[in-house]
């Protein structure tokens, strides 16, 4: 439902440009719709740094948003004269935002602070912050629609809220989801080769890589830090080939990605020549690699060790 979050979202993404992300405005009360201008559940108050806000909706039973907490949210912006600058509704999936309440991302900027303090999971609140602020301490530019002197309302939907605890645990349980996926096509895959190739030994290490050799080498294995020269091709389940090795390919070992593929140099023989099958935690992951490789890929690499040194 959001965007991607790595496990360290708290560490790099709340310095520079997640404050434009604080240029928006959400929902209202009502669970599904945009912000109504209507519907108050109070009167309007005043944050010690000067914001007025008012609250459509608050769950006092649910918990405020503390230091490394994530919080997800929809938001729109309206200027002075109530024109829409930004609808995050109307950005589909990709429009729901997420920000880190942590210290050093407020700091400065007591506004923010002040009311995402008091924020708690399915609240609803509109507050308002003066342009001249925004300009002076979060990089806010001043245009034709948001001139000096005027302010800048903000309603805020609040979807989740979760600690890095719960963020750490809902990884592991899409991860341990994706395991199981990536395994059984993997199987499927080698019990049709297997059928072919009635003598065809399946070997398998602790993280999930499975293999097999096509030639044994007579040569030593390489160890972290060897420069090692290789013949390979790298390819999905469905043969499309990816990426392959130009003449004698080189590497070291212990710096190669993806992980999988450094992993099952290091099972090689000089002369030997194996076939590796990288779930996409081995591979490269959920992000994938660019163009050439997609999010949860599966990689096959053939792989020949012809040099180490």
């Amino acid at each position: 439902m959001v965007k991607n979050i790595a496990l360290f979202w708290w560490l790099s993404s709340c310095k520079s440009a997640t404050y434009i992300l604080l240029v928006a405005w959400t929902l209202s009360a009502c669970g599904g719709g945009e912000a109504s201008t209507t519907s108050w559940l109070g009167s309007e108050k005043t944050t010690p740094s000067g914001v007025k806000y008012i609250f459509f909706q608050q769950n006092s039973k649910n918990k405020k948003a503390q230091s490394g907490d994530l919080i997800t949210f929809h938001l729109i912006i309206q200027n002075h004269q109530d024109s829409i600058i930004r609808n995050t509704y109307r950005e589909g999936k990709t429009g729901i935002q997420e920000l880190p309440f942590e210290s050093d991302f407020f700091i400065g900027k007591e506004y923010f602070k002040d009311i995402f303090a008091q924020v708690a999971e399915g609240d609803s609140l509109a507050f308002w912050i003066r342009v001249d602020s925004l300009v002076n301490k979060s990089g806010f530019l001043k245009t034709a629609k948001t001139p000096s002197g005027t302010q800048v309302k903000y309603t805020v939907k609040v979807l989740k809220i979760r600690s890095k605890a719960e963020i750490k645990q809902e990884l592991e349980k899409n991860l341990q989801a994706q395991r199981r996926a990536d395994s059984l096509l993997i199987s499927k895959y080698l019990d049709s080769l297997v059928k072919k190739q009635k003598n065809l030994q399946i070997l398998q290490t602790a993280s999930g890589l499975r293999y097999y050799f096509t030639q044994t080498g007579a040569g030593k294995s390489p160890i972290e830090g060897d420069t090692i020269s290789v013949n390979y091709v790298g390819k999905f389940l469905d043969g499309t080939i990816y990426n392959s090795s130009d003449a004698n390919t080189e590497f070291v070992l212990g710096n190669t990605l993806p992980l999988g593929l450094d992993e099952g140099l290091a099972l090689l023989q000089e002369g030997s020549k194996a076939t590796f099958f990288l779930p996409s935690e081995l591979g490269f992951g959920a992000e994938g690699m660019g163009n050439l490789v997609p999010p949860h890929a599966i990689l096959i690499f053939e792989v020949e060790l012809v040099k180490i040194r």
